[in-house]
């Protein structure tokens, strides 16, 4: 099990309820906070590398 699965939840919950959207999720990702793959389960896109707009 990763070690950031309490962030990973988190920010998927909070994605879901509306609170953060694509452009925020993706900064955690180019933070390192979560992974790319995690990034498309959350918003069920690919991660391009860039923060969407």
């Amino acid at each position: 099990m990763e070690e950031n699965t309490f962030l990973y939840n988190a920010i998927k919950l909070y994605y879901a309820k509306g609170y953060y959207d694509k452009q925020q999720v993706a900064r955690f990702v180019e933070l390192g906070k979560i992974s790319r793959e995690q990034y498309a389960a959350i918003t069920g896109e690919v991660y391009s590398g860039t923060v969407p707009t």
